[in-house]
This record gives C-alpha cells, sequence and structure tokens, in this order.
C-alpha cells in the first residue's frame, strides 16, 4: 500500500508526499456551465432526484488567467477562418491563445478549431501548414472541439522574444479530420473571437508550483469516498508522487458525489461528455472566475466509438482536450477515470490495481497540463529515457507503474500551463 486513507477530508486535501507533498485507452493508451440535463444522469441506476450532497470548495482562490481580446475572424461554409495577427510579448512564461465561437448553435456535432498554420513576422514557421509534419523546433498544437486553446511553449526551449505571430485558423471535422463545412455542421460558427493571456517568468529561482485537483466520484464508479477508501486513496498518493517528483504539488482540493454513470458513451467530438462536464463544472466550480483547477470524474465505464475504425474501445482514462482549460464556457475541458467493469451491473468491481490507476490519473493530468503521448510524433520532441514513460500510449496496460514517470522536458511543458500556479497562491 502506497499510504494510509485520511480520517477526515481536510486531511486528504492537505496531502504531501516527499515533502511537497489522452488518452490512456484499455488497449491503445484520447462561464457559467448549466445543470446537467437528464441524458446522462439518466444513463446510471440512480435518477434526477437523487440528492447530492453539498461539497466544500475552498476560498483561497488563485487570480483567474487574464485573457485579452486580438480581434474576430469570419468562418466560411468550408471552415476557413483566415489570418490573424497575435502580439507575443517576450520573457513569459507561456503565452495562450484561444478561439471562442461568438454564435455556434447547439447540435449533435461539433466541429474542431485547428491551427491551420502560423509564422513569426520574420517569416520562420512555427506551425507547419496541415499535412506537414511537425519537426521538432515547430509547436506541436491539436484541436479542440467546439473551440480552440493554444498554450505555447510547447518545446523545452522557450518563446521567440518579443514577436507577432500571424496564426491561421480553420474548422475541422473531429473525427474525420477534414475540413467542416456548414452542410455537414449546421451549428458551426461564423464569427469566432481570438483572445491572448500571457504570465511573465517568475522572479525567483525555485518557485513553489501547484496544481489544483477538484473530485467528482460516480456512485457507481467502484470507489467510494477517498476518506474511506484505501484503493482511491492510494491510486491518488501515485499520481501526487509522479507530481512530487518534478517539483509540482498536486492538490486534492474538493471531493463530490454524482448520482450513479452507468456507461459513458462518447466519440472524436467529446459531445457524449458534455452534460458531465457541465455538472461537475457547475458544482465544483465557486463562480465563473474560479477556474485554475483541474476537474477529475471517476466513472464506471467509458466506451469510446472511433468513427475512422468504426470500432469501439473502452478506455481507462480520457482527456477531453489537450491542454485542458475552463476559462471560458466555449472550452469546456475535463479528465476521466474509469474503475469499473463495463459488463457489470452499478455494483460494478475495480479491474485494475490502484497504482495502475494512479498513473493512468498522472498521465491524463498531464494531457490536461498540455502533455502528449511520448510514442508519438506530436510527443517524441520532448526527450524521455529509462523509467520515464508516464506518457506512453500504452500507460493503462502494458508499462509496469514503477517505471511510470515524467521525464525533465515533460516537467518543463508541464509548468507552462496557465493552471499551474506559480508561487503563493
Amino acid at each position: 500500500m502506497v499510504g494510509t486513507p485520511p480520517q477526515t477530508m481536510a486531511d486528504a486535501i492537505a496531502i504531501r508526499l516527499g515533502g511537497l507533498v489522452c488518452l490512456a485507452l484499455a488497449g491503445a493508451c484520447a462561464d457559467s456551465p448549466e445543470p446537467m440535463d437528464d441524458e446522462w444522469m439518466g444513463q446510471g441506476e440512480s435518477g434526477p432526484d437523487d440528492p447530492e450532497p453539498e461539497v466544500v470548495l475552498p476560498t483561497d482562490i488563485p487570480p483567474p488567467v487574464t485573457w485579452r481580446e486580438v480581434g474576430t475572424l469570419t468562418v466560411d461554409d468550408f471552415g476557413a477562418a483566415g489570418t490573424i495577427a497575435v502580439p507575443f510579448p517576450a520573457g513569459q512564461r507561456y503565452v495562450a491563445v484561444r478561439s471562442v465561437p461568438l454564435d455556434a448553435t447547439t447540435g449533435d456535432a461539433v466541429a474542431c478549431h485547428r491551427v491551420m498554420r502560423a509564422q513569426w513576422s520574420s517569416g520562420e514557421i512555427v506551425v507547419p501548414e496541415q499535412g506537414t509534419a511537425p519537426s521538432d523546433g515547430h509547436q506541436h498544437l491539436v484541436p479542440g472541439p467546439g473551440a480552440g486553446v493554444f498554450v505555447m511553449s510547447t518545446n523545452v526551449e522557450p518563446l521567440h522574444e518579443a514577436d507577432t505571430l500571424e496564426l491561421e485558423l480553420g474548422l475541422f471535422d473531429c473525427g474525420l479530420a477534414i475540413p467542416a463545412s456548414r452542410a455537414r455542421f449546421p451549428g458551426m460558427p461564423r464569427t469566432v473571437r481570438v483572445d491572448v493571456a500571457s504570465e511573465p517568468e517568475p522572479t525567483e529561482s525555485s518557485p513553489t508550483a501547484t496544481v489544483a485537483v477538484r473530485l467528482a466520484r460516480a456512485a457507481d464508479s467502484g470507489w467510494g469516498p477517498m476518506a474511506e477508501d484505501p484503493a482511491l486513496w492510494d491510486a491518488w498518493a501515485v499520481a501526487v508522487e509522479r507530481f512530487a517528483d518534478i517539483g509540482i504539488e498536486l492538490r486534492l482540493e474538493a471531493e463530490l458525489e454524482l448520482p450513479d454513470a452507468g456507461v459513458t458513451e462518447y466519440g472524436a467530438d467529446m459531445i457524449g461528455l458534455a452534460s458531465l462536464q457541465q455538472h461537475v463544472h457547475a458544482q465544483l466550480q465557486a463562480d465563473p472566475t474560479d477556474a485554475r483547477f483541474v476537474p477529475v470524474a471517476l466513472v464506471r465505464c467509458l466506451d469510446y466509438e472511433d468513427p475512422t475504425a468504426t470500432s469501439r474501445s473502452r478506455p481507462v482514462g480520457q482527456a477531453t482536450r489537450i491542454p485542458g482549460s475552463l476559462a471560458d464556457a466555449a472550452t469546456p475541458s475535463l479528465v476521466v477515470l474509469a474503475g469499473g467493469d463495463c459488463q457489470a451491473g452499478p455494483d460494478a468491481t475495480l479491474i485494475h490495481d490502484p497504482a495502475r490507476y494512479g498513473v493512468v490519473l498522472a498521465h491524463e493530468i498531464g494531457h490536461y497540463l498540455g502533455l502528449f503521448h511520448v510514442d508519438t510524433a506530436l510527443g517524441s520532441h520532448l526527450p524521455a529515457a529509462g523509467d520515464e514513460r508516464l506518457m506512453a500510449s500504452t500507460i493503462a496496460q502494458a508499462i509496469d507503474p514503477e517505471r511510470a514517470w515524467f521525464s525533465p522536458a515533460q516537467a518543463t511543458v508541464l509548468l507552462r500551463h496557465p493552471d499551474v500556479v506559480i508561487g503563493d497562491r
């Protein structure tokens, strides 16, 4: 056992190890929210009238990320949005860009926002044209369903000095990776707003770094309250240890119990997880400015439909976008961990040991904070060797948990995510 369960929720929140206190598929390793609708609540055994215990949220909320509007772009009927100039200041820990739809309508399908191409004012390529494999020196950015969130630098090297980034945006089919059309996506926005945010590099030589986590646990997930469940406590302790090893405190701030989730079905556009996301956010956010935490949902079973392979898989974990962000209602983000047997009923038992769940949880939070699989073209530019295998695509089944750690290069990128709080909260 990695640890002993805390006796109170306060003990769980205060856990510190060592003084710091995706898509992890079973076979291959993915501002004010609305209340959860009956669609998600109907998947499990309990109903919408079942009361949920009140969750105690933290009061020491860090200041929100300051987003500044750069301008707007018009989206044509084939998903092309054009180019916009984004000013990049020098000496920043990160520079983040987001594209937010201003007039999208709700439908059965959403398009993904993608950086089609980007270059500095000098002409130096930052993101190559679609169809061109990025090199190690390029920024590695992926589309996001319903909105775009892009955090740089994704490389060990810091960003370019003060300059202007010429950014071309477009909307794509999330599953088929082809340009979106208004015929296929009638609710596709006609206008998107582009925002930018940045934060100066810390002045301290070794500042503290904290990642807040808030947990929502479905009643049929196979886990009980952390203060009472040694298996969940041990899984959490493993995840905490992986982040402590790279100098980041993983802090549990709140825990919420959800109704039964049943089998949670979804595809590449993440629509199947939308109502779960909305409900978790509504319960775990104190207000719309309270956005610098990683929401984690524990459910019984995930069932993913691959639109390109016409097949289904049963992931152990899922991050709904890379990187994640809660800073705008149009960019819902969530980490999901599946504990139970998909074939079993509401009394499903866990199918992996705590160490396996712990490294998958750390892996998915790694995705949320901007990391890709180290054994793919998107993530191989960040060196990892030996036991630095935490971000391998086979983490859910083929990697020994004792050999699953972040690499120093991956840690450098993790520390650039806006929701990593540097210094005192």
